[in-house]
């Protein structure tokens, strides 16, 4: 969001722009550098958060009025939305003025992955030293039902879309109902789009492999920790780095019976900007593991740096690599798959040199940011026709 903000700010002077986003601050409105923020400090008083609770963390009754005051303020021609995993797309029932939800991912199917890796917890012993997560499983079922209610609620409402994959645009004709379905390419962070330095292949005795993620739980650390395992015991010398919040993996390796240390996965925890082009440069093979996803930027961005890919046959990925041409793709639940690829792979330096130029050239095309800026004007313009 913050790339797109910066493209509209450079490329499209006629554009107003005013962000709005929940925040702590206690101002209703910041006038930076040619945009308006409004931070909603969204107030809840205890009984808001058993009311929450009850209705399944559903926060609307709160935002929406908030939201209003915005609008009345800065008096918006088209109002974008930024995902309909989040309720922010119920203020289409609640106003005339073009709303346009940009398509993230996608609660419903998200919810639906979950289950595929979702295990019992491990032991009654567990439960008793962590009651926190009894209250969470507990909530967590009704929360995720009403969620899902909400976001099936916003794509009937809701007229137009832009989106970035076929897999998005089958959602929106799916579960929509007379939608627009509007193309735009991902904007991509400049110091990943811009940067001179870019991914060569250095022969190593070690593998490098690089997975840069949120770690959440739909991100595929179990099978990070089962395709490493089998490395090691194919006597594979490697290093397997790893972003994102350390303390996901735990779960994963209480499923898998596998500590990350045993198989020489390195958690790095969350990285910066400069440190994702880093290990991106640095790296021999980007791995996305994730068990459902739709154009993730941590793939786009490994394209523009040169490293080259390996992903899930998942979701929107298919759009994002052409198989064997600007990455390779495998079976999202197929360890052994993943392994023998890296391994031909990392044993092919003439292939890993065609990937890496060929997705260098193809995604500096796909999200050019003065594309970008032209394919979001003309979208606001037939939405305003319309």
């Amino acid at each position: 969001m913050s790339a797109l903000e910066r493209i509209v700010r450079k490329y499209c002077p006629q554009i107003e722009l005013g962000i709005t986003f929940e925040h702590t601050d206690d101002k209703f409105k910041d006038h930076r550098k040619n945009v308006t923020y409004y931070p909603l400090k969204v107030r809840k008083t205890v009984w808001d958060v058993w009311k929450m609770k009850w209705n399944g963390n559903d926060d609307w009754y709160i935002k929406g009025p908030l939201l209003h005051k915005v609008i009345d303020d800065f008096k918006p021609d088209i109002i974008q939305c930024f995902g309909s995993e989040w309720n922010w797309g119920l203020i289409s029932k609640e106003t005339d003025i073009p709303v346009v939800i940009h398509m993230q991912g996608f609660r419903n199917i998200y919810v639906h992955a979950g289950k595929q890796v979702q295990k019992a917890s491990p032991s009654i012993l567990y439960d008793l030293l962590h009651p926190r997560t009894i209250l969470q499983r507990l909530f967590l079922k009704s929360y995720s039902k009403k969620e899902c209610e909400i976001e099936k609620e916003i794509m009937k409402s809701c007229r137009f879309f832009m989106g970035r994959t076929e897999w998005d645009k089958k959602l929106v004709k799916y579960f929509g109902v007379n939608t627009e379905y509007f193309y735009c390419p991902e904007a991509i962070r400049p110091e990943i789009y811009e940067s001179q330095e870019k991914w060569s292949y250095r022969q190593k005795k070690k593998l490098q492999i690089v997975t840069i993620a949120s770690a959440g739980q739909l991100k595929g650390n179990g099978i990070i920790l089962e395709t490493a395992k089998l490395l090691k015991d194919m006597d594979v010398d490697f290093e397997w780095r790893v972003s994102g919040d350390k303390r996901i993996i735990n779960y994963f390796e209480r499923s898998t019976k596998i500590n990350h240390k045993d198989v020489n996965v390195n958690l790095l925890g969350f990285v910066s900007v400069n440190e994702v082009k880093n290990e991106l440069l640095n790296a021999d093979i980007y791995v996305l593991p994730s068990i459902i996803d739709n154009s993730p930027n941590s793939l786009c961005e490994a394209q523009l740096i040169g490293c080259p890919v390996v992903a899930t046959y998942v979701g929107g990925v298919p759009q994002i690599i052409e198989n064997g041409e600007t990455g390779l793709l495998y079976p999202y639940n197929e360890p052994h798959t993943l392994a023998y690829i890296l391994l031909e792979l990392y044993e092919n330096p003439e292939k890993l040199i065609e990937l890496s130029q060929k997705e260098i050239a193809m995604s500096h095309d796909r999200h050019n940011p003065q594309q970008i800026a032209r394919t979001l004007q003309d979208i606001y313009a037939k939405i305003l026709k319309s």
